[in-house]
């Protein structure tokens, strides 16, 4: 079975949304600037776009564990991965330039 349209939406809006709670929220705001002197992970959560892979990864690991998507919407290999942070990456660019959220 393959994936839904409602699971590729839910899926997108899920990577944005916690990819804007990292990188945009006032709650996370005093862990962002804990994080800004550390050379790898300060760029990492003030951009939403580089964010939304790691969000992306993290969400395509647990899809087995969530009852929110179908079950065709499985990671069944690096190609699904790869295919899944791409297309977020590039739905997150897209909707930050749209919202002004993107750097």
């Amino acid at each position: 079975m393959p994936p839904t349209f409602q699971d590729i939406l839910l899926f997108t809006g899920g990577v944005y949304g916690l990819a804007w709670l990292v990188c945009r929220s006032k709650l996370l705001a005093p862990l962002r600037a804990r994080l800004l002197p550390v050379p790898f992970l300060g760029p990492l959560v003030h951009c939403i776009v580089c964010t939304s892979a790691w969000v992306a990864m993290g969400m395509a690991l647990i899809l087995p564990f969530s009852s929110v998507f179908s079950t065709g919407f499985r990671v069944r290999g690096p190609a699904d991965l790869g295919i899944l942070i791409g297309w977020t990456l590039t739905t997150t660019w897209v909707l930050g330039r749209h919202m002004k959220d993107a750097d």
